[in-house]
């Protein structure tokens, strides 16, 4: 028994990776589903995010008449390049938080300040939910590749599988999340941390600096990134800086760049990949003719909301003042925002000692008064 026109099907075990793709071409092929193999694929990298979840997809329509296509042989032989990125597919797919952020990414501005944050996404949001809570997936498809056209075909997967409300319910909370591996693979930025440093004049250092350096000479307690992706405002003294950070911030060159990845084989020994160079997308994802207007239908007031901001704010300054703020930083940590401070401790003078004396004569009164 055999497979017209080549591959014979083995009874000792399935088909090679180059035969089984054949069979998939020609059946493409057979019932003219080209743009469907692409989508199918894409939505099946989403698979081990689902955690065993199903998947409910429509029934397809199969074309009646079978009549050859001038674009039968063009087609099959898209499905048959896969096979050259099978393999960074199946890589991407594995990294189950990396595909949740290359979603996430798409709404990330690397040129948007942490207390500006409301003010970027509220409009996205106000065009975005009511695609979602009409069921409009084509039309969301379309506005998010567009945003995105790198990532537009991860989209158009996650609403085959049903994960694109979620995860922008999700975002829209403020729960995003960052991988720096997925983002380099894709070129993509996820989070000002990736972003080249700027300049300083020796005196003050973007606030937003400081935390790459913070990051990359791996300080104490900040070996982990930032969770939060959105920079910093201001700038702080370098005095005011850790060491590390007052002994580089003139260097102007350290910032996080991919070199390649290694896969640990089964005998022991590591194979380095260092992946494919990243192609320019020629064109746009949509079209003069495809473009659409997408207005905000929602009630104004979710526009002039600060939650976002107030998050992304305290969220950051959180990671970047761990160890606690510098003196003239008091309006920072005092705003509402932040506000590491208690509302009971705003009528005494910090410089004032009998302010101090009275503060602790008042503990120790209460103190006692429970010991008793």
């Amino acid at each position: 028994m055999g497979i017209a026109g080549g591959y014979p099907i083995s009874k000792e075990g399935p088909p090679s990776s180059g035969a089984a793709l054949e069979y998939l071409a020609r059946f493409c092929s057979r019932h003219r589903l080209y743009g469907q193999c692409s989508v199918a694929l894409v939505a099946a990298l989403y698979i081990p995010l689902l955690s065993g979840d199903s998947i409910s997809l429509p029934v397809p329509k199969l074309a009646l008449h079978y009549g050859p296509s001038s674009l039968s042989q063009k087609s099959s032989n898209l499905v048959k390049e896969y096979s050259d990125f099978l393999s960074r597919y199946m890589m991407l797919s594995s990294n189950v938080w990396g595909m949740r952020s290359l979603l996430s990414s798409t709404f990330f501005n690397g040129e948007v300040e942490c207390n500006l944050v409301s003010a970027w996404l509220n409009p996205i949001f106000a065009v975005t939910n009511p695609l979602v809570q009409g069921e409009k997936p084509l039309t969301l498809a379309k506005v998010l590749g567009y945003r995105q056209p790198r990532l537009a075909s991860l989209w158009l997967g996650a609403i085959v599988v049903g994960l694109a409300n979620p995860t922008i319910r999700n975002i829209r909370i403020g729960l995003t999340a960052t991988e720096f591996n997925a983002a380099a693979w894709t070129g993509t930025h996820q989070s000002f941390i990736t972003v080249e440093p700027g300049s300083n004049d020796g005196q003050m250092i973007r606030r937003e600096d400081e935390c790459r350096l913070l990051f990359i000479t791996a300080c104490d307690g900040y070996t982990r990134p930032p969770i939060h992706p959105w920079k910093p405002f201001g700038e702080t003294r370098l005095l005011d800086a850790e060491l590390a950070v007052q002994q580089h911030a003139a260097c102007r060159c350290h910032c996080l760049k991919y070199k390649t990845w290694n896969w640990n084989l089964a005998n022991g020994e590591t194979l380095e990949d260092s992946g494919i160079s990243l192609m320019e997308i020629g064109g746009e994802f949509l079209t003069q003719k495809h473009k659409e207007n997408y207005y905000p239908t929602q009630n104004g007031s979710h526009l002039f909301s600060q939650v976002a901001s107030e998050a992304a704010t305290r969220g950051i300054f959180g990671w970047l003042r761990s160890t606690g703020y510098p003196a003239n930083e008091k309006p920072v940590y005092r705003h509402s925002w932040i506000d590491i401070e208690s509302s009971d401790d705003d009528d005494v003078d910090i410089n004032s000692d009998s302010g101090q004396e009275d503060g602790c004569q008042s503990s120790v009164s209460q103190w006692l008064s429970r010991v008793n």
